[in-house]
């Protein structure tokens, strides 16, 4: 036994275009700079100048937030009719709008720049200048980009739907196009690393940074209506009308 035949009419909005790529990075901190050294006499027994400390790292910037999705194109607005059906067991018709587009990914925020190390201090200066000279702590890093809401459905249509009685009920939907999905959010960027000080022990590091915000999932379309009738001995064995809805997606 034949599987039926049945004709498939699909008329369907444009999908949104996705978010750009690659997701954009923040921008990494610039390295603290080094203390300078102590200075003496040149008999090296007084101390002229101690040494400086070093100075911090600078902090990351933040990734920028990405771009959302593109939203999906409305059903198409058409006006058709098959004089004659021939060749098959039933027909269907679905309109539908188009789906809303990924959201962009975040980037990752900007490395944290290291801290100087703190200058050299001479033995003379030592003895004038007790306790240790600091390095500079390390750069904060960046924020994460936050992530892109998707785009928004398109909306479905109202159809209207005349076929000769004659022909197998159709099956007629109007679907409203899917929000699309958010992107990930991005990830915070590596803090900076302390500078050593004096006595060789290590500054404190930049922290932890955060990510990025969680996008928005897109909307859905504003949903159709259907309207089939059955016709005795029509001119024309099916008419199709597709028009806009008055409402708007919500």
């Amino acid at each position: 036994m034949n599987s039926p035949q049945v004709s498939t009419l699909v008329i369907q909005g444009a999908d949104g275009t996705p978010a750009p790529t690659p997701p954009r990075n923040g921008t990494d901190g610039l390295g603290g700079a080094d203390g300078a050294d102590g200075t003496t006499n040149p008999q090296k027994s007084k101390c002229a100048t101690p040494a400086q400390p070093g100075s911090p790292g600078h902090a990351g910037t933040g990734a920028p937030p990405a771009s959302a999705g593109g939203n999906g194109q409305n059903s198409p607005l058409v006006t058709f009719t098959i004089a004659k059906l021939s060749a098959t067991d039933g027909f269907a018709v679905t309109v539908t709008g188009g789906g809303g587009a990924v959201g962009g990914d975040g980037g990752q925020g900007g490395s944290g720049g290291n801290g100087g190390n703190a200058g050299t201090q001479p033995a003379a200066c030592q003895k004038q200048y007790s306790g240790r000279v600091a390095g500079g702590i390390g750069g904060a890093p960046g924020t994460g980009g936050h992530a892109g809401n998707g785009g928004n459905g398109g909306n479905a249509a109202v159809v209207t739907l005349l076929y000769d009685q004659a022909l197998t009920a159709p099956s007629v939907q109007s679907i409203p196009g899917q929000g699309g999905q958010p992107g990930n959010p991005g990830e915070p960027g590596t803090p900076g690393q302390g500078g050593l000080g004096s006595d060789g022990t290590r500054e404190s590091d930049g922290g932890t940074g955060s990510p990025g915000h969680i996008g928005a999932l897109g909307n859905n379309g504003a949903a159709g209506s259907v309207s089939v009738t059955a016709v005795a001995n029509p001119d024309n064995q099916v008419q199709l009308v597709v028009t806009a809805l008055t409402t708007a997606a919500g």
